[in-house]
């Protein structure tokens, strides 16, 4: 129902409810800013797996865990109720870059032996699709009829409850025990939730960009690890336990590390 139905609606209703306050070459600059946030996280999580001297086995999945965030569960209801449906817009274009490397890139990190993913996934994501509708009708300034309109908006607003009914049952299923056993991923959470979004923060403070896409790219980077890690893991015999702990350590430490961000980029 999120997936397919009600985060695809939102992501849509940001753009046909809302005047077409960003110019094309700043949609494409903040385009630019989610291809290059990957591109630095993915050489990151290389160095600290090494860092942290993880076994080879479990390389694969620390190095997806530290990449992708939780922006469609949680990313998009924090963004809106923090920035509205303008935050929602700049929100979505991190959607693009994120399913597609995902269920590539990700499919190739925690595929077990012998397991081949199949990259033709990624163009066919609901969410992929979705933003890439959404970028397209924002940069052609189009307008379509209010019952269209409305309808995306009612549909869209399932999203944030929907969202968080689904992480609280994902986490109620976890082990407990064992998640507090993978001591390597507590470093990993605070490093993903508060030293890289900080980082981001003060780089992209350096140059006169739109104060709310700042705000915008640190919310993103500070997600908790994506819920689709152990999604991946099960479908290409990934070790599901290890990803599954690491997305309910980092959502348990988000409960402090999102409103300690949200009060900082307010303040």
């Amino acid at each position: 129902l999120v997936l397919y139905i009600s985060l695809p609606a939102m992501i849509l209703a940001a753009v046909l409810n809302n005047e077409h306050l960003l110019s094309n070459a700043n949609v494409l600059l903040l385009l630019g800013l989610a291809i290059g946030m990957y591109v630095f996280l993915i050489g990151f999580s290389f160095g600290f797996t090494w860092l942290l001297h993880v076994p080879e086995s479990q390389k694969g999945i620390y190095r997806f865990l530290q990449i992708f965030a939780n922006i469609g569960f949680m990313g998009f209801p924090v963004v809106k109720a923090i920035f509205g449906d303008d935050g929602v817009f700049y929100a979505s274009i991190f959607q693009i870059p994120f399913c597609f490397l995902s269920y590539t890139l990700g499919t190739f990190l925690v595929a077990g032996e012998g397991k081949s993913p199949k990259i033709w996934k990624a163009f066919l994501q609901p969410g992929v699709i979705s933003s890439v509708l959404a970028l397209v009708l924002y940069l052609c300034n189009c307008h379509l009829p209010n019952v269209i309109c409305s309808t995306f908006d009612c549909v869209g607003k399932m999203t944030t409850p929907a969202s968080m009914l689904i992480i609280g049952s994902t986490i109620a299923t976890f082990s407990v025990k064992k998640a507090l056993c993978q001591w390597r991923i507590y470093p990993m959470a605070l490093v993903k939730q508060i030293f890289v979004p900080l980082v981001f923060w003060a780089f992209l403070s350096l140059f006169p960009i739109d104060p709310l896409m700042i705000g915008v790219t640190t919310i993103m980077t500070a997600m908790p690890c994506a819920t689709n890690s152990t999604i991946l893991c099960h479908e290409y015999g990934g070790d599901a336990e290890l990803s599954a702990s690491g997305v309910f350590l980092s959502t348990i430490i988000s409960v402090i590390t999102i409103p300690a961000l949200t009060y900082f980029l307010l303040r």
